[in-house]
């Protein structure tokens, strides 16, 4: 979904738990490594020719700094701003769930 903004993440390779996924994935899209994480909720979304389930983690603990390793652009979104970003459907639900935090 070209032009829209999203968190990062991926899909899980033959035989990789949730956990290895997102570390994998955290190291090749933003190149750092994942210490420590908590599996927060999952999400299913149905748009008009798929379907996604989302593992959503909050990550407590991370080493390396915060790259850009795709060429995809990347920024830190304080909560408020979202309202304003071209964000895919299915993570509307993750901001809700933030905001929540927020509040």
């Amino acid at each position: 979904m070209a032009g829209l903004w999203e968190f990062p993440g991926g899909k899980s390779e033959p035989g990789e738990g949730p956990f290895e996924a997102l570390h994998r994935e955290l190291d090749e899209e933003l190149g750092i490594d994942v210490q420590d994480a908590e599996a927060w909720f999952e999400l299913a979304h149905d748009y008009p020719d798929k379907s996604v389930r989302l593992d959503i983690w909050r990550v407590r603990h991370f080493t390396g700094e915060v790259t850009a390793c795709e060429g995809q652009l990347l920024r830190w979104v304080a909560v408020d701003e979202f309202a304003g970003l071209p964000l895919l459907p299915a993570d509307w639900p993750i901001v809700e769930r933030l905001q929540q935090i927020a509040s």
